[in-house]
């Protein structure tokens, strides 16, 4: 190599060097950066721009979940948390969000009966089955809401309510659950050439040898007393007579009016065949009709349905409670709801029928 070409490759050398070192100081003296926070749901992320140096990430929030950590994935595929008092940002970042989904606890209260826990952990938007109560003599029917979300059943089913404690009762029946009887007939399906089809019965009360039934549905929808603007009590409303005259005897024949036996109400001095359950006797539908269903003929005539977050569907309907100013309805065991007596509500008939007799049919 002579001496000019030694100069060359020097040269050459020379300006190699110093662009490694232009390029090295640029890098060395970059002051932000990028950190890309991706969130771990429905896709959502965010680029903030940072200064050298340490970071106080954001704090997410996620609905039923607990954020735990923003974690970041190195070279070899290995992900770790992010520490932001220890660790420095010197190169654009990309975090992570991880999750635990919040757990509530089941606080089981077993009332007369027994249950093997005291309470039970389950986690939001987990699938979950409660562990059944135990009672002599008695049918278990599930764990009712006690406190938030009174008159619904917590059974079994996926939770989506992030609280700390939920409180349930356990809820006891005399008949095993989805008992049911036939007996009368009227219009359900609103099909005028078909005859009146079989009404369903559920079995709520024993008591001296008899049973007290009441419609699974609303069968109709009807004024608690057909005068507009004055306050009727049960014993003077025409929606009593009608239950009593009418509907006793075009629903039930011969042989299954003798099955029905009087029931007298203390209380208010009346004494009916088919008559409305009082508010109370109401609850104890609890966790047997929790939506108050009515028939597509109870519809028709203006049965209206109501919506609720928690409890799908459902529809008023008629009690012979009442306080001197309201009627008082139900939607299948929960509280009161006071409505004037000319408002439309459904119409659950109730009877109190030998249990002899109806075995026998």
């Amino acid at each position: 190599m002579n001496k000019k070409e030694r100069i060359r490759l020097a040269v050459g050398s020379a300006i190699m060097l110093i662009f490694l070192l232009a390029v090295a100081s640029i890098g060395w003296t970059k002051e932000e950066f990028n950190v890309t926070y991706f969130y771990g749901f429905d896709g959502k992320y965010e680029v903030v721009r940072v200064k050298k140096g340490y970071i106080d990430p954001i704090l997410p929030g996620r609905y039923g979940h607990v954020f735990d950590g923003w974690y970041y994935t190195d070279k070899t595929g290995e992900e770790y948390l992010f520490d932001p008092e220890t660790e420095r940002v010197t190169t654009d970042l990309e975090l992570t969000a991880h999750w635990v989904p919040f757990e509530t606890e089941f606080n089981l209260i077993e009332g007369e009966g027994e249950c093997e826990f005291d309470s039970v952990f389950v986690p939001y938007g987990a699938e979950y089955t409660l562990p059944e109560a135990h009672r002599d003599g008695w049918y278990f029917a599930g764990w009712e809401g006690c406190a938030l979300l009174r008159s619904n059943m917590y059974t079994s089913g996926v939770w989506n309510l992030p609280v700390d404690v939920f409180s349930v009762r356990a809820r006891y029946t005399k008949f095993k659950p989805g008992t049911t009887y036939f007996l009368g007939r009227y219009e359900q399906d609103n099909v005028d050439y078909t005859p009146p089809e079989r009404i369903e019965w559920i079995p709520i009360d024993k008591k001296d040898g008899k049973y007290l039934l009441v419609s699974k549905y609303s069968l109709d929808a009807m004024h608690m007393d057909d005068e507009p603007g004055r306050f009727k009590k049960w014993a003077d409303c025409s929606l009593r007579k009608w239950l009593n005259e009418e509907f006793y005897m075009t629903a039930f024949t011969e042989e299954e009016r003798a099955m029905i036996c009087p029931f007298t109400d203390a209380e208010l001095g009346t004494t009916d065949n088919v008559f409305l359950l009082s508010l109370d006797e109401g609850r104890l539908l609890v966790g047997f009709d929790e939506l108050g269903a009515g028939t597509k003929y109870a519809l028709k005539r203006g049965l209206e349905k109501d919506a609720n977050a928690y409890r799908g569907e459902y529809a008023l309907w008629w009690t012979r409670s009442g306080n001197n100013e309201r009627n008082w309805c139900t939607d299948g065991g929960g509280g009161g709801s006071g409505h004037g007596p000319y408002a439309l509500q459904g119409v659950r008939p109730a009877i109190w029928v030998d249990a002899d007799k109806l075995g026998q049919r």
